[in-house]
């Protein structure tokens, strides 16, 4: 049911943006490939978005071997 009513606040959502005069909707994308691929059917196209963070050293370590598992 949680994902039901995730998608009809999604699709409402869509719905509206025209008329607060909205020209582009931002999915804001996924690292999650099945994510990614839901938000891509929708036509989008794909946009990078680059972050810089400085964390305590076993932190950031710990956060790159945590990333790289989605790729």
């Amino acid at each position: 049911m949680a994902q039901l009513s995730g998608v009809c606040t999604m699709f409402e959502t869509m719905k509206h943006s025209p008329v607060l005069g909205l020209k582009i909707f931002d999915f804001e994308g996924s690292v999650i490939p099945a994510i990614e691929r839901y938000f891509r059917g929708f036509g989008g196209g794909l946009t990078s978005y680059f972050t810089v963070t400085k964390a305590w050293l076993p932190v950031e370590i710990a956060l790159k071997f945590r990333w790289r598992q989605y790729f």
